[in-house]
């Protein structure tokens, strides 16, 4: 399944999740009948097992009961995402400016996997007090996801069997298999709330000294029957996480080989949970609610194989090509045969390549579509060579900057550095502003970071800023929404946006989107591409103009564009749009708004989308820098990973 495949997989999982929630409410409702109308009808032979009245109320309190705890615990991972996730399993988040030198090796692992697979940089946690080895990601969307590991992570695996292991996190950001699995929590957060109520219930009803009158306490009867009844609901929800996670985890791990292209790195990481003493168990009262997150089982397995959240070590181990040995045995000797496994096909074609030569024209129609297609297939995936590229260019960054990145004032001051303008008049009027808002301590970076970014690739501008977002994120709200004022006031300073400073304003909005208070996760409102027509026609005639020099070239772009659109599906366009002369009439406002309406477009539809602009960029077989930038701009605020480094002349 390429990305927009396994977004509507998990479309569909999300549904069937309700179905399997609705069924397990609809047994909870029928036990706890059940136990009241026995109650009822003890002592008598005329009263019967059926009141309308009595099954009315213990729905509606069932219904209460179920949803008031489910939809608390919803609205509680919504306001931190993965971060509240961490946190709750005792996590602390690491700053790559305060880390030990293990956790530097961790952040440095998922700085150059955000990067290669074209997704936010992650915050970052350890569990510091969790001595199993395992990890977890978690979030709604890209935007609010954490990745978290344990300190036995960082003190038993080596850096190849950490990236593996984060590569398997990265693949469930990228599957959407994360917001499922928030969902799951809030979900079944519900049925639990029974069986605690039940608790509750017996202790309150519980008396003091034995007498005849604590016999048949009906509110004690009731406690035990919603201790019992939530018992089974319990039991039902690891059977539903078990069922949702554990063919999950086995796309995860293949895609950990995909992305490294080393499938000795995560078969020796699991072959070291095998014979650790701790394995992978976390100790944290909250790893039974969030044991489908963790790359290994966090706890220990109740009823065996139907009730595990995580299918068999021996099974995972086996699949990636090594053999179950246990204590002493070397990564040698356990993946023998290891090397051998295939990893998945990846991509080619203009992305992933470290040259610089202008790639050549395609040969005919056909060339140019395979190469639309590989920019459709390389959304939401990582390589070796991308990861290895990611790493080169960090390596390559001129010394002090990404230090000066990893702090606020820092990253401030590499947004506001990218947006000076080349004109010192315009210049002096954009540093001018900054100062009425902005501390000494962000002047001073600006002027610092913008001396380190002056020889700067032009190509690196995304992926560097992308390092800064994390420190960005720090922001108070009100405080990030001044800097996005300020990001604004720069562009602006010469009365003009141009599609370039669109395109880091848009990636940037995209990238704080917590940070500002926008809308995680829009719900799908549009399932064709024909109910957005106008905004797609919008993106595409932006893209045309951005990479062509005469009108002539920029309408045969555009008229490429929209054949694509058509050729996807349902979309109808008018003679006079697809036959023009002209380029649709289009503002930087419309193109804010026809993004914003597209992230609520069905994932193929996107797909389509996505298809129509890399037409439109590759059909001369070159892409330019601006095109390149405003391509990942568009893609991105889709909430479609996009890597970086596609070929510019």
């Amino acid at each position: 399944m390429n990305f927009f495949e396994s977004q509507d997989k998990a479309r569909h999982n999300t549904t069937q999740l309700l179905g399997l929630f609705a069924l397990a409410i609809s047994f909870t409702i029928a036990g706890l009948y059940l136990a009241v109308a026995i109650t009822i009808a003890q002592g008598s032979t005329t009263i019967g097992l059926w009141h309308p009245e009595v099954f009315f109320w213990v729905t509606v309190g069932t219904l209460l009961l179920v949803g008031s705890g489910s939809l608390w615990k919803y609205l509680a991972l919504k306001q931190g995402g993965g971060a509240q996730v961490a946190l709750s399993l005792g996590g602390s988040e690491v700053f790559a400016e305060m880390a030990t030198d293990e956790q530097l090796v961790f952040v440095n692992v998922v700085e150059e996997m955000a990067i290669a697979s074209g997704v936010p940089v992650p915050r970052i946690f350890v569990l510091a007090d969790e001595d199993g080895i395992n990890a977890f990601a978690a979030g709604f969307t890209t935007n609010d996801a954490a990745v978290a590991v344990t300190q036995g992570c960082l003190e038993q695996l080596d850096r190849d069997e950490l990236q593996g292991v984060i590569a398997h996190e990265f693949s469930h950001i990228l599957n959407g298999d994360m917001n499922l699995n928030l969902k799951l929590i809030g979900i079944l957060q519900g049925i639990l709330l029974i069986h605690l109520a039940g608790r509750l219930l017996m202790r309150m009803s519980r008396p003091r000294y034995r007498s005849r009158n604590s016999k048949g306490n009906p509110v004690l009867v009731l406690g035990f029957a919603m201790f019992a009844v939530g018992g089974i609901g319990w039991l039902c929800s690891r059977a539903i996480k078990a069922a949702v996670s554990r063919q999950r985890e086995f796309l995860a791990d293949a895609s950990a080989v995909q992305f490294t292209r080393n499938p000795r790195g995560i078969a020796s990481a699991l072959q070291k949970i095998a014979g650790y003493s701790q394995g992978s168990s976390v100790l944290a009262p909250q790893a039974e609610a969030a044991s489908h997150l963790f790359f290994g089982s966090a706890v220990a397995s109740f009823g065996g194989r139907a009730f595990a959240s995580h299918p068999p070590l021996n099974e995972r181990i086996r699949r990636l090509g090594g053999v179950v040995q246990f204590r002493d045995s070397t990564p040698q000797e356990v993946l023998a045969g290891a090397a051998s496994v295939g990893a998945s096909r990846l991509a080619s074609g203009f992305v992933g390549s470290t040259s610089t030569q202008r790639p050549p024209e395609p040969a005919n129609e056909s060339d140019a579509r395979m190469a639309v297609e590989d920019i459709a297939e390389r959304i939401g995936i990582a390589d070796e060579k991308g990861i290895a590229q990611v790493r080169s260019l960090l390596q390559k960054l001129p010394p002090g900057l990404r230090s000066q990145l990893h702090s606020l004032a820092g990253a401030k001051g590499c947004v506001y550095a990218l947006l000076l303008n080349d004109d010192w008049d315009v210049r002096d009027r954009q540093l001018s502003k900054l100062k009425e808002t902005e501390p000494q301590e962000v002047m001073t970076a600006v002027v610092e970071v913008g001396a380190l970014l002056r020889d700067l690739d032009p190509r690196l501008c995304l992926p560097v800023m992308d390092l800064a977002v994390p420190a960005l994120r720090r922001m108070e709200k009100d405080n990030c929404q001044l800097f996005a004022n300020n990001v604004h006031q720069l562009v602006m300073a010469d009365g003009e946006v141009s599609l370039s400073e669109f395109a880091l304003m848009a990636v940037l909005r995209s990238r704080l989107t917590v940070a500002l208070g926008g809308e995680l996760n829009p719900a799908v409102k549009y399932e064709s591409v024909s109910d957005v027509l106008g905004d797609c026609l919008t993106l595409v005639a932006a893209l045309a103009k951005a990479g062509h020099e005469s009108e002539g070239d920029r309408v045969y772009a555009f008229q490429a564009g929209v054949d694509r659109l058509v050729r996807s599906g349902d979309v109808t366009v008018s003679e006079q749009v697809r036959d023009g002369d002209r380029l649709p009439l289009f503002t930087t406002q419309s193109l804010d708004a026809g993004l914003e309406n597209l992230r609520r477009l069905a994932p193929r539809g996107k797909q389509a989308v996505v298809e129509a602009c890399a037409r439109t960029v590759l059909l001369d077989g070159r892409v330019t820098v601006e095109e390149s930038e405003l391509l990942r701009a568009f893609v991105l605020s889709l909430d479609c990973p996009l890597p970086p480094f596609l070929n510019v002349r």
